[in-house]
């Protein structure tokens, strides 16, 4: 058995909406009780806020995307989101080692990250906490006050 061939891609129209059409069921959930949006929209919404974004594709087919929404130049702080399918999940071995590479860029271009994950999300809890994301106790947040861990990495944790 062969190793995937993975990739990172500028996302355009074809790639979000494959990802948007196949989104994770658990993310689906997330972005609708964070925002209230469709999965396209809310990439879209993501995309056009982040200083750095890419399509991840495993042999070809897009599995994930990603970015790095720049809060603060000045304090060095921003807000890294990832909306998968479950192709990313299939292969999580390939995934892990890449994406640990995306997180590498977003922490040097901002040292302090946080973001909230869906308490629900336990494929995305695990993956945050492999990526060496402090997972934070749950609390309500959103449109709909549903409960998400805040997750940090970097100088934010001390």
């Amino acid at each position: 058995m062969s190793t995937p061939e993975v990739s990172f891609v500028k996302p355009n129209d074809d790639n979000i909406k494959h990802i948007a059409d196949n989104m994770r069921a658990a993310d689906v959930i997330e972005v609708y009780e964070m925002s209230g949006c469709s999965p396209l929209l809310s990439i879209k919404n993501s995309i056009k806020r982040s200083s750095l974004s890419s399509v991840v594709l495993i042999d070809g087919v897009p599995c994930a995307i990603l970015g790095l929404v720049v809060v603060s130049d000045l304090t060095g702080t921003g807000v890294p989101w990832l909306l998968g399918t479950d192709l990313a999940v299939s292969n999580k071995r390939v995934f892990l080692k890449h994406s640990a590479k995306g997180i590498a860029q977003m922490i040097q271009r901002c040292p302090l990250l946080y973001n909230y994950v869906h308490s629900a999300n336990r494929v995305s809890v695990r993956w945050l906490k492999f990526m060496g994301f402090t997972i934070h106790k749950p609390e309500p947040h959103g449109i709909n006050n549903a409960m998400f861990h805040k997750f940090t990495k970097g100088v934010i944790d001390d």
